[in-house]
């Protein structure tokens, strides 16, 4: 009995291993397609003058380099930094890093109205960055820019307003490694009936690459 069984087990051993080649001999082939993939981010910088990171101090009509009180509401009134150096030169400019890989969008906000900070104004006084006045659309912040390789002429002009707070606006929409964007500004207060006082805000300037939008950003 037991030379029965182990003959039976010796031919299951010996019919396993020969059919063994036949198994590991056939192909196993998995076809596809199957995702291949990889996310990019470029790293892009921008430089922003002194004057900007400083801040946008407004003057009246006809001065700049130095702040006086505005005593003219009814029309544009220069930033100090607007002619540092004459009529072909501005002190506001953001230059796109030389580095960068892409071309960059540049974009501004005003993060609030310019409201009282000190004076015989109170702190519900507000003065409107962006164009707010029905009967003269003019009455806001506004501002010039040119974008060039050289710190060449932008204007003395008002070619664009600001749209709001916290409302993203393009200042350079396809900016080259190592170019400038230069800007002036100009404040045409509304209402032009609020109290002596400084009124102040802030802003923002960055850049996103060029082709996508200003996006969401806040202050």
């Amino acid at each position: 009995m037991n030379e029965v069984r182990l003959g039976l087990t010796l031919s299951f051993i010996l019919f396993a291993i020969a059919i063994l080649p036949m198994v590991f001999s056939q192909d196993l082939v998995q076809e596809g397609p199957y995702i291949m993939n990889a996310s990019l981010k470029q790293p892009i910088y921008i430089q922003l003058s002194g004057n900007l990171t400083t801040g946008i101090f407004f003057s009246n009509t006809t001065r700049y380099d130095v702040q006086y009180p505005i005593t003219n509401m009814t029309v544009w009134n220069n930033a100090t930094k607007n002619y540092p150096g004459g009529i072909n030169s501005t002190g506001y400019w953001v230059q796109a890093g030389s580095g960068n890989a892409v071309n960059i969008t540049i974009c501004h906000c005003a993060c609030a109205d310019l409201t009282c900070v000190s004076g015989l104004c109170s702190p519900s006084d507000t003065l409107s960055v962006g164009c707010a006045d029905p009967g003269n659309p003019s009455d806001c912040v506004g501002f010039t820019n040119y974008t060039s390789d050289t710190m060449g002429e932008v204007g003395d002009s008002v070619n664009y307003g600001f749209p709001g707070t916290l409302t993203n606006q393009i200042i350079g929409s396809d900016v080259k490694p190592g170019q400038y964007v230069n800007l002036r500004y100009w404040l045409d207060p509304y209402p032009d009936n609020k109290p002596s006082g400084n009124y102040q805000t802030q802003f923002k300037i960055y850049a996103v690459e060029a082709g996508y939008s200003c996006g969401s950003w806040s202050c």
